[in-house]
């Protein structure tokens, strides 16, 4: 099982997107997605966030993590992954 925390290391992830949201990292072999279009929205039909440009759907179901919750719930829970 794979953990995704806050401050794990970023190494595989070569491209940094600034966004509303705070920094987005991507993997290299995303590139070609990454476009000055980019947007989140709402998929209406499905109520899921999709993440698109111009082109084409890049991800139809993007989960949004709240970082500071989960850091507070695994320390709460007294553990790690």
């Amino acid at each position: 099982m794979h953990c995704d925390r806050p401050d794990a290391p970023k190494s595989d992830y070569e491209i940094a997107l600034d966004s509303d949201l705070g920094p987005i990292y991507f993997k290299k072999i995303a590139d070609d997605y990454i476009q000055k279009d980019m947007q989140l929205e709402l998929n209406p039909k499905t109520r899921m966030i999709v993440f698109k440009n111009a082109r084409e759907l890049v991800d139809g179901a993007v989960n949004i993590v709240d970082w500071d919750a989960v850091k507070a719930n695994t320390v709460t829970m007294g553990g790690g992954c």
